[in-house]
């Protein structure tokens, strides 16, 4: 798998451990060593996302907005969860701020500092003055009805571009460039006489539907968790268990920490005013400190009392509860397990639908027909 991965990446990803500034508590600043991603190649990148925008007839100048001989690229940068992350968009298609037309080229896990960014970012600098106001394509922005639809494939227009991608070294990272047409087709048959597979369109149709249903119980699961009184052995009744004891853990550690305090400001005064023999009333306000901390035996004399013990022995021992409990609560549940998701898998059995359990609960085609006739 790695030497794949390899293979497909290639150059296009560089990943090092570059110095970054990280500010000190102190208020000073310290040099050390930070995760750093980027495409080195960046005009590449745009070309090529333009020349597939193009290629798919996604590029748009909005009703006149951007000139007919242009064509916008938004360069910007952001810090979240941790890490900085610089992008560019194109913003020459319908929909330019869409995720999906959104191609990260630099991130690092550092502050956006101007002494960072320009760490990270002064290697793009030759290559984003390049990019602005570079020629393109001689045919950009020409109206579709003067330079005419794009040449449709053919048989022979896939010998010819798988042949290119040979004399090319065959560099499978560079597949795109030829329509991916890494090998010679399989059967000579015209392209215009193969007709798509209408059942495994329909499995595609069907598939994404029913994730999206299936997503919508998840989160039916998750908020009725909280409310679930039902216990059974299901990773879902540990989840619910554990989310339900949670806020409960953490308020008896809050007033097991405040008990903590007051019993040793009671100790504090106990030995300030000169022992237990003159002070019996300290006493048995410092006995009932102790009492309330369910795991300490009521002191007898102040000579027996050990405010290091008593923290040990409770304030630890509720710590590690709630601790545990939170590491329950972000593992989550099998999503499987829930009550609203199982509750779809019965539906489905009782219409004929079963999902296959040995290829990742897949359909088949003649279940998806079933299901789509209800």
């Amino acid at each position: 798998m790695r030497e794949i991965s390899k293979q497909i990446v290639g150059d296009n990803l560089k990943g090092e451990l570059a110095p970054f500034s990280f500010m000190l508590p102190s208020g000073g600043e310290e040099i050390k060593g930070a995760p750093l991603i980027y495409i080195p190649e960046l005009v590449a990148k745009v070309v090529h996302l333009l020349e597939e925008n193009e290629r798919t007839r996604r590029l748009t100048w909005h009703e006149g907005f951007i000139p007919a001989s242009e064509v916008w690229i938004k360069i910007g940068g952001d810090k979240g969860g941790g890490t900085f992350k610089m992008n560019f968009q194109n913003v020459s298609i319908a929909t330019p701020n869409s995720v999906h037309n959104t191609c990260v080229f630099c991130c690092f896990a550092a502050g956006d500092s101007v002494t960072n960014l320009h760490a990270a970012l002064d290697r793009f600098k030759d290559q984003v003055e390049h990019l602005n106001g570079m020629k393109w394509s001689e045919m950009m922005g020409t109206p579709l009805s003067v330079r005419g639809d794009a040449a449709q494939r053919t048989l022979e227009t896939m010998h010819d571009d798988h042949q290119r991608y040979v004399s090319a070294g065959s560099i499978k990272r560079d597949a795109q460039k030829f329509y991916n047409c890494i090998s010679p087709p399989i059967v000579d048959i015209p392209v215009s006489q193969v007709c798509p597979p209408g059942l495994h369109i329909t499995l595609g149709i069907f598939t994404k539907m029913f994730n999206l249903l299936e997503a919508v119980c998840c989160n039916l699961d998750l908020e009725l968790a909280l409310h679930a009184t039902d216990v059974d052995s299901s990773s879902f009744s540990k989840y619910s268990l554990e989310l339900q004891n949670l806020p409960l853990l953490q308020a008896e550690l809050e007033e097991a920490q405040q008990a903590q305090e007051n019993f040793q400001q009671m100790a504090t005064y106990v030995v300030l005013v000169g022992g237990a023999e003159r002070n019996p009333r300290a006493v048995n306000l410092l006995k009932q400190a102790a009492d309330k901390k369910k795991h300490v035996k009521a002191l007898v004399s102040l000579n027996e009392y050990s405010s290091k013990g008593i923290q040990k022995i409770f304030i630890h021992r509720i710590g590690t509860q709630v601790r545990k409990c939170r590491a329950a609560v972000k593992k989550g549940f099998n999503e499987k397990e829930g009550p609203f998701v199982k509750r779809l898998d019965s539906a489905l059995q009782e219409i004929g639908v079963q999902r296959q359990q040995y290829f990742g609960g897949a359909f088949i085609g003649n279940h998806v027909h079933k299901a789509l006739k209800v």
